[in-house]
């Protein structure tokens, strides 16, 4: 991951810059402002279920994940998560990130950490609340059917990685989520929209994170 460098948002906390994509792991207004934003408050609470079972497409940074692991312990709830992510960080990089400090929760160092060093494939429970198992592969490996109640569709953007935006991969989404299962991302992208309505979703436009005007949340419909 030699083409990655941090790189300060506007909220104080760190991102990632990759020269191989020309691309950034999270805005540039707030690493940290959107995802709570966009997967903890548009999805996590939203959904607001006593047990979630949470597939992550993209581990990136483990920001999601994190603040996922921060919300189980603060609510009380149980949390699944599952990520799959082909090229995993480096934890000489994710050593550096600021989110444990950003987020005023020290007393999860070592969470944050073991989110990046845990062995591939390996389920681990990180607290009485939160189960963590990460795959270091292709998300289209993914066979499971009606196995997840939350997605979070994290992957770089569109004109980064179109294929990870087609309707192949929605068909793939509709189908390991449960009924009325959702799927939250900031990508607003009018052909990823109607994708997901091709392959079943009930899809609503609702407003962004600062910076954006608008994201996406589709539902799975009974």
């Amino acid at each position: 991951m030699d083409d990655l460098s941090i790189i300060l948002s506007d909220d104080g906390s760190h991102s990632l810059h990759s020269k191989k994509y020309n691309a950034e792991y999270h805005s540039s207004h707030g690493s940290i402002q959107e995802s709570l934003h966009v997967f903890i408050k548009a999805g996590l609470e939203y959904l607001n279920l006593p047990s979630t079972k949470i597939l992550e497409m993209g581990l990136g940074t483990g920001l999601n994940a994190y603040l996922s692991f921060l919300y189980a312990s603060k609510n009380k709830v149980n949390i699944q998560y599952t990520a799959y992510e082909l090229h995993p960080v480096d934890t000489s990089i994710t050593s550096q990130l600021n989110y444990v400090q950003q987020t005023k929760s020290n007393e999860f160092l070592e969470i944050f950490e073991r989110i990046h060093q845990c062995t591939d494939g390996l389920n681990i429970a990180l607290s009485d609340h939160f189960n963590f198992l990460k795959h270091h592969k292709m998300i289209q490996s993914l066979h499971q059917e009606s196995e997840f109640d939350l997605i979070f569709y994290d992957a770089f953007g569109p004109g980064v990685q179109e294929e990870l935006w087609s309707k192949k991969m929605t068909d793939i989404m509709y189908r390991c989520l449960n009924n009325h299962g959702v799927l939250v991302t900031y990508c607003a992208q009018g052909a990823f929209k109607r994708n997901l309505k091709a392959s079943g979703f009930s899809v609503e436009g609702i407003p962004g994170p600062p910076g954006k005007r608008e994201m996406t949340r589709a539902t799975k419909k009974a």
